[in-house]
């Protein structure tokens, strides 16, 4: 405090409490929290997606020492670490889609960061739909790829854009050189879905690097 009085707590087991401090007018009081970072903790992971082999930096505290990471349940080959800094690579054999990040050192295991493996080399298809809506629906892209969803309509694309309603696009990151069966679904404030029906609909991704597919406006199946 601003009048040079201090105090400590140290927090051992169990929940540690100090008696009440009283403030006089003019007085702030500023309290510092230093953690023993023996356990693994992530703050921040660059990037939160690639595929196979990219390199991933992992950010956090108490990342030194014999530490293992995991994407999912997959080991990762670590390349450096410091007590800030882990350096590895998304493994060859991580499933594609979300894959929780995690890091063990002992018996300790870190929280938990998301991260998109994809499927493989992206490029980009440009989906479309005429479609209506009714208040508080949007139409989103679910489909057989992890990029897609993989028919989990919980994990599928963004909601689709709709400058031009009740026309609606979406521009997604898809595997090159792949066949693609989709279908568009509507979703909800409350997150019910409402499939279309029919059968799916199928695209063939571009196989150039930078290649794209851009697809007919479809019409929304009731």
């Amino acid at each position: 405090m601003l009048n040079g009085e201090n105090i400590s707590v140290y927090a051992s087991t169990g929940i540690n409490t100090t008696a009440s401090i009283t403030l006089d007018g003019g007085e702030v009081g500023v309290w510092q929290y230093d953690a023993a970072a023996s356990a693994p903790e992530i703050g921040n992971v660059v990037s939160t997606m690639g595929r196979a082999g990219n390199r991933v930096y992992i950010y956090g505290d108490g990342l030194d020492g014999n530490i293992s990471v995991k994407f999912g349940e997959t080991e990762a080959t670590v390349e450096s670490n410091t007590a800030n800094e882990i350096v590895t690579y998304v493994p060859d054999n991580a499933v594609a889609g979300y894959n929780d990040i995690t890091v063990t050192k002992g018996d300790a295991v870190s929280n938990s960061f998301t991260y998109n493996v994809l499927s493989g080399d992206q490029n980009q298809g440009i989906f479309h739909v005429k479609a209506e809506t009714s208040y508080g629906e949007n139409i989103y892209i679910v489909g057989n790829v992890p990029e897609l969803g993989s028919w989990d309509p919980d994990k599928c694309t963004e909601a689709l854009l709709n400058p031009n309603y009740p026309e609606w696009f979406l521009p997604v990151s898809v595997p090159a050189g792949t066949e693609i069966q989709f279908k568009f679904i509507k979703k909800d404030a409350n997150g019910n879905i409402t499939w279309e029906s029919g059968d799916n609909r199928v695209i063939t991704s571009s196989s150039l690097s930078a290649g794209t597919v851009d697809t007919e406006v479809y019409t929304w199946r009731n």
